[in-house]
């Protein structure tokens, strides 16, 4: 036998046997592996036994203090239904305290009314207003704040007063106003156009004063252009420029009185002349023993007029009849013997038309009515001639043009141009102030 032949014969038990022992190293490493497992794996409960020991009693607060927080809960929200009805009965005791006072001032409104109406509603309103800004600062308040609603109370009298005052003016104002119809007119009167209006009547001053036309013509315009070419101009700005509402009734009151005068009537302007004192009287005409007092309204054609304007100019042409002692078919005076129509007639002319209301009462009153009767360019320049000054024209901007008549037809007339006066030898009026002008 070869030693090879027996090296061949050896190798497998070897071999068995080395596996043998690799098993077993491995069966005993996992042992000591599953050991030491275990041992942390114990270790690791006793630890947690012990943490949730230490913990138990703060996890037995945290669910004492929930319970707590549970009940606090319900109390807040009894305390707040609580509080709620409260407010609720609050209110309800304000409303009925505010509906009784409404109630009393109505009344009181009622008794106050029969001679001083504005003053009632005063009284009414501002009562009202004042239980009823008590009766909301209840409602809106939450929690209290002492120095705030201090505050509060002081900038709220102050507010009340104000408002009161406010209130006061504006109920007498328009008082004033149903009194006094044409005084609502100057509402759309701005700041600078009181002044022409409260000046109206002329100043009666010797002094020159600088030409009106020139606020019509540059300066190289007035220096430059002929005397008819400089003041046709200014008369041509005058028709064309923008003017207030002061000014456009002011040319509609000039218009009516040209169309009267055109028919033979003697035209007082008292509107332009007295301004504020005309008590509603526009125009004084006077032909072959009839006289008649006219109203005129220039207002856009989306304005109504009312009853107030008719029994206005009723009221004012009554107020002339007794001033002159003007009496009725009777003899009589009016006082004595009241007579329906005047015996002065009036007239009311608008560029509008009137309510039904408004014609109702024009019938029975016998205020003659003039509807949609529009503004419209006519021969505007007076041509006239005194003693004094001989033959003069006046331009619708000269400040004695409303005080200027034109009465005799053989040496006085109205002509639309500059062109024409000139022609007819007529020079204008070179004192824009001065004496009134008269016909001789």
């Amino acid at each position: 036998m070869t030693p090879m032949t027996a090296l061949t014969l050896l190798l497998p038990a070897d071999l068995a046997r080395n596996s043998a022992a690799d098993n077993a190293g491995w069966l005993l490493l996992a042992g000591i592996v599953l050991v030491v497992w275990f041992f942390g794996w114990l270790k690791r409960q006793v630890e947690g036994a012990r943490e949730y020991k230490r913990l138990k009693p703060r996890l037995d607060n945290l669910d004492a203090l929930e319970k707590a927080l549970a009940r606090d809960r319900q109390q807040w929200q009894g305390v707040v239904a609580t509080e709620k009805r409260s407010l609720e009965t609050v209110r309800q005791v304000w409303q009925t305290k505010v509906a009784a006072d409404r109630e009393a001032i109505r009344i009181l409104a009622e008794e106050k009314a029969k001679g001083f109406p504005w003053l009632a509603e005063a009284y009414a309103d501002y009562f009202a207003l004042q239980d009823e800004n008590e009766a909301r600062i209840l409602e809106k308040k939450v929690r209290p704040a002492p120095v705030a609603a201090a505050k509060v109370r002081e900038i709220a009298a102050k507010r009340r007063e104000a408002e009161r005052l406010y209130r006061v003016h504006r109920y007498q104002l328009q008082f004033y106003e149903k009194l006094f119809p044409w005084l609502a007119e100057f509402r759309e009167i701005e700041d600078e156009d009181l002044l022409p209006v409260e000046t109206s009547t002329e100043s009666t001053s010797d002094e020159e004063e600088p030409d009106p036309a020139r606020r019509y013509l540059s300066q190289a315009e007035y220096e430059k252009l002929s005397r008819e070419e400089k003041f046709q101009r200014a008369l041509d700005r005058y028709w064309s420029s923008r003017k207030t509402s002061w000014q456009i009734g002011r040319d509609y009151e000039r218009y009516i009185g040209y169309l009267y005068e055109k028919d033979g009537w003697d035209v007082t302007y008292f509107g332009i002349v007295k301004g504020f004192e005309d008590l509603g009287r526009d125009l004084l005409v006077e032909k072959d023993g009839q006289t008649r007092v006219i109203q005129c309204k220039c207002w856009a054609s989306h304005k109504t007029i009312h009853e107030k304007h008719i029994f206005q100019l009723f009221g004012t042409t009554l107020e002339y009849c007794l001033s002159r002692g003007v009496v009725g078919e009777s003899g009589k005076s009016l006082l004595e013997a009241p007579v329906l129509p005047l015996p002065v007639q009036p007239v009311f002319c608008t560029s509008t038309s009137l309510s039904d209301e408004a014609k109702r009462f024009a019938i029975v009153l016998g205020v003659v009515v003039h509807e949609k009767r529009s503004l419209a360019r006519y021969p505007c320049i007076k041509c006239n001639y005194t003693r004094e000054h001989g033959k003069i024209y006046h331009l619708p901007f000269d400040q004695q043009y409303d005080r200027t008549k034109i009465q005799d037809p053989r040496t006085e007339r109205f002509v639309e141009t500059v062109a024409e006066a000139e022609a007819l030898r007529y020079r204008r009026a070179h004192r824009w102030r001065g004496q009134p002008v008269t016909t001789s």
